[in-house]
C-alpha cells in the first residue's frame, strides 16, 4: 500500500496538488501549470537516462526473438540453433540467480519506457473543451 500524506483535514497531498491546493494555500493557475512543466522534463530526463541503458537488452531480446521465430517457422532451423537463439532470448546465459532479475529488470524497464514516452506525448492530456 503506497504511503499517502495527508494535511491536517485528513485530506491527501495528491488530491490537494491535483486541485491546485498546496498546504493552507491555494496556488495560482500560472504555478500550476509551471509544476506541469516540471513533472514532464523530469519524465523527460528519467526517460533519456533510462534509454541508453535499457536498449541493449531490449535489443538482443527483439532480434533473438524474431530470429527464432522466423528461423522455425520459415526457415526450418534445427533444433540446436533454435536452443542457442531461446537461451540468449531469455537471459539463461546469466545463470539460475541472474535470469529471474534480468526478466524482470527488462520488463520493468520496458512498463517504465512506455509510461513515461505515453505521459511525455500527450495522448491522455485533457484539452479544453471549445464552447459554442
Amino acid at each position: 500500500m503506497p504511503f499517502k500524506v495527508t494535511n491536517k483535514a485528513g485530506v491527501s497531498d495528491s488530491h490537494l496538488l491535483s486541485k491546485g491546493v498546496r498546504g493552507d494555500k491555494t496556488l495560482p493557475p500560472q504555478k500550476l501549470k509551471k509544476e506541469r512543466i516540471m513533472n514532464q522534463k523530469t519524465l523527460r530526463k528519467l526517460h533519456r537516462q533510462l534509454a541508453p541503458i535499457i536498449f541493449l537488452p531490449f535489443f538482443i531480446t527483439a532480434i533473438t526473438g524474431i530470429i527464432f521465430r522466423l528461423g522455425k517457422s520459415w526457415f526450418g532451423m534445427s533444433a540446436d540453433a533454435a536452443n542457442i537463439l531461446m537461451v540468449i532470448h531469455q537471459g539463461e546465459y546469466l545463470g539460475d540467480q541472474l535470469k529471474p532479475i534480468y526478466v524482470l529488470l527488462n520488463g520493468l524497464g520496458l512498463i517504465a519506457m512506455l509510461v513515461t514516452g505515453i505521459i511525455m506525448s500527450g495522448l491522455f492530456r485533457k484539452r479544453p473543451q471549445n464552447s459554442n
